[in-house]
């Protein structure tokens, strides 16, 4: 009998190992991630109910006592089932909660599967099965057998119902991980009738978590998305900037010319003519004020990379706003053929709260990208 533990005692090993080399990784939050811990801790126990049944078993300890192993052995296993079920039901549909219990509260498909669960795991300790020696050959029989056999067909076909729904929206990565789970399920099991004499459900268990680890769990492999991610982030932010910058200094280059350009006007005027003159003195204030806006654009970006933008709220006057904006735009507009028509509310209040320079800048940038 003894004999037949050598799959359940290798597969303790390889899970005990298995979680030496995982907690010694970084730790990632996610319900995903969680859910996998779960299903660590009841592989493990899992092979140590296996362990004790057996043992039980053989010294004859007490009839009782061995169906009630055999049957917490098996609900175990239902149990370990229930939390791969939760898993694929995170990693498929990407459900993010703080907790599992978050997940079946808040989530329709997760507290529906959470009801089903509780109910056929109630049945299961009502459902009578035998302990069958044969050939010096212990295993277990009777419907409670056939029960778990069709607990686990339909957490499998739950399963693939998940990866039907949501085929769009899969990972290359994942997108096998469904159909290899029915594949591994009808293999462990038709196993396990083959060679009743070895328990193989519980190596099943463990080659499911080890390949879960080194395909999806493993924190290297979810490190090394970060870093991807994180780069394109900056490669993208990058752009961003040089297409800012480029853009930003075309609008600083207008600006200037026309100051440089009035300026030289004034100066090499051989007839001063005051009306000229103030005409030009004007055209070179509302060039000065653009500069200073895109200006204030730029140290504006500065401060949402750095994250000390901050609202300064006030008192200010919308028709001020509106009259700047309105001499700023006509000027931009030039020679252009455009029409640029000015309508106030006359019940829009003269006073209004709030930072008026963001509220500025922003009419600014919609009416320059209009222009």
């Amino acid at each position: 009998m003894f004999k037949g533990l050598i799959f359940t005692i290798a597969s303790t090993l390889l899970i005990i190992f298995l979680m030496s080399i995982y907690y010694t990784k970084k730790k990632y939050l996610k319900i995903q991630d969680k859910v996998y811990r779960y299903l660590i801790y009841s592989a493990l126990i899992l092979c140590f109910t296996e362990i004790l049944e057996v043992v039980v078993i053989y010294f004859n300890i007490n009839d009782y006592l061995s169906l009630l192993f055999y049957r917490l052995h098996w609900f175990n296993g239902m149990i370990w089932l229930s939390f791969l079920y939760y898993y694929c039901l995170c990693l498929i549909e990407k459900k993010e909660a703080d907790s599992l219990v978050d997940l079946i509260k808040n989530d329709k498909t997760a507290k529906i599967m959470g009801v089903l669960i509780l109910i056929i795991s109630i049945i299961f300790f009502f459902i009578p099965f035998d302990i069958v020696t044969k050939d010096k050959i212990v295993y277990v029989s009777g419907m409670a057998s056939y029960y778990v056999l069709f607990y686990i067909a339909f957490v499998v076909l739950s399963v693939v119902y998940l990866s039907i729904k949501n085929r769009k929206n899969l990972d290359k990565k994942i997108i096998w991980f469904p159909y290899f789970l029915v594949v591994a399920m009808i293999f462990t099991y038709t196993m396990q009738f083959m060679f009743i004499e070895y328990s193989i459900t519980c190596m099943g268990a463990a080659l499911a978590m080890y390949i879960l680890y080194f395909v999806i769990e493993n924190p290297d492999l979810k490190m090394i998305k970060e870093i991807k991610e994180i780069k394109q982030k900056i490669e993208k932010s990058n752009r961003t900037k040089s297409d800012f910058l480029s853009n930003m200094s075309h609008e600083i280059r207008s600006p200037m010319n026309a100051i440089v350009g009035f300026s030289q006007s004034l100066i090499n005027d051989p007839d001063f003519n005051e009306k000229s003159a103030r005409n030009d003195i004007m055209n070179i204030d509302t060039a000065g004020k653009n500069l200073i806006d895109i200006i204030n654009n730029i140290l504006d970006i500065s401060k949402i990379e750095s994250g000390n933008m901050d609202i300064k709220e006030k008192d200010y006057a919308i028709s001020n706003i509106v009259l700047e904006l309105t001499s700023i735009i006509e000027a931009r507009i030039g020679n252009k053929p455009i029409k640029f028509i000015t309508s106030v509310d006359p019940n829009l209040p003269k006073t209004l709260y709030g930072d008026g320079i963001k509220v500025y800048q922003i009419l600014l940038n919609i009416l320059t990208n209009s222009v």
